[in-house]
């Protein structure tokens, strides 16, 4: 059977070309940071993620936070995703560890910490992040919120 150059070039070329296209996304020549994103929060407390990627499960750091409990609520603030709960591990005098923190998508995401006082989740503050599809996530500006 004898294909025409001319079919093979409609053919072979897009398909190559969306290849290409997929390869070049997937190779990010960001090298992935352990250096933390620290954002601070009620005045005395802070939240510290590393490596702060879209592409890796991240671990977050809570400090200044006396309480029985603490937790992160993570929600996108591009669109209605509803909001994940993170329990955070005690790691003592006030310091706080959340780890396997995947992000869904990039976009603008809100990180609050809460800490369970009185018998209630009482918001500490929150951090405002964007995450881009290749490389850190970093604080918006104004991106510090207290409640």
């Amino acid at each position: 059977m004898h294909v025409p150059y001319c079919w093979l070039s409609l053919i072979i070329l897009p398909i190559g070309m969306a290849v290409f296209a997929g390869l070049s996304r997937v190779h990010d020549p960001t090298p992935p940071t352990t250096a933390p994103s620290v954002a601070s929060i009620d005045g005395s407390a802070t939240v510290a993620v590393a490596p702060g990627r879209a592409d890796a499960e991240n671990t977050f750091i809570v400090e200044g936070i006396q309480a029985g409990t603490v937790r992160i609520l993570s929600r996108s603030l591009d669109m209605n995703m509803g909001v994940i709960a993170y329990p955070a591990s005690p790691l003592g005098h006030g310091q706080w560890k959340i780890i396997n923190v995947e992000v869904p998508m990039v976009g603008r995401w809100s990180v609050g910490v809460q800490a369970w006082r009185d018998s209630a989740w009482v918001t500490v503050g929150n951090v405002a992040y964007s995450v881009p599809f290749t490389g850190t996530m970093h604080l918006l500006a104004g991106g510090q919120t207290r409640r």
